[in-house]
């Protein structure tokens, strides 16, 4: 399932695709806040191998519905995703660094591969689901930085700690 906009060439490609086999494929270029929800619902996986990405939500709704992503490691998408570790069974997810066919293809090999260990697999859908991307958490942070410029523009004495957590 293709959902959302890119490259004009493999939009073609994958509607060519769904037209010739329309049982397995679905394409859908144009913004459907539903349908995303649904498809991550039922994925094992989600792919964003994005040239550039200010920020993405698209990863932070698939790990939350246990799809898990494969993304390119650049803006947002490197911030929230955290690299799969078999060693230590942490991570949300695969990423790759360099924008390229054989970097993509590695990383979903080597999810393809994980994915066989269901055991593995699970926890890294645990993972995911688990990742916690509210405001609730930044927002305290923020208030916490506040009170802390506000005391040392009133003459508070500076420590070195202050900014510290």
């Amino acid at each position: 399932v293709l959902i959302g906009s890119g490259d004009s060439g493999y939009e073609k490609s994958a509607q060519k695709l769904a037209k010739k086999f329309p049982k397995r494929v679905g394409v859908h270029t144009y913004p459907n806040f539903t349908l995303p929800k649904l498809v991550f619902g039922g994925a094992d996986v989600m792919l964003m191998p994005s040239r550039f990405e200010p920020c993405g939500i698209v990863q932070m709704e698939s790990m939350r519905y246990g799809a898990v992503p494969i993304v390119r490691a650049t803006g947002g998408l490197d911030d929230s995703v955290i690299d799969f570790d078999p060693a230590t069974l942490e991570g949300t997810g695969f990423k790759f660094k360099d924008f390229d066919g054989w970097s993509l293809y590695g990383q979903m090999v080597r999810a393809f591969e994980t994915y066989r260990d269901k055991e593995v697999w699970r926890q890294i859908q645990k993972n995911a689901m688990s990742e916690n991307f509210s405001w609730t958490e930044v927002a305290l942070k923020y208030e916490d930085l506040y009170r802390k410029a506000k005391h040392f523009k009133k003459g508070g004495f500076f420590h070195e700690d202050i900014f510290e957590n």
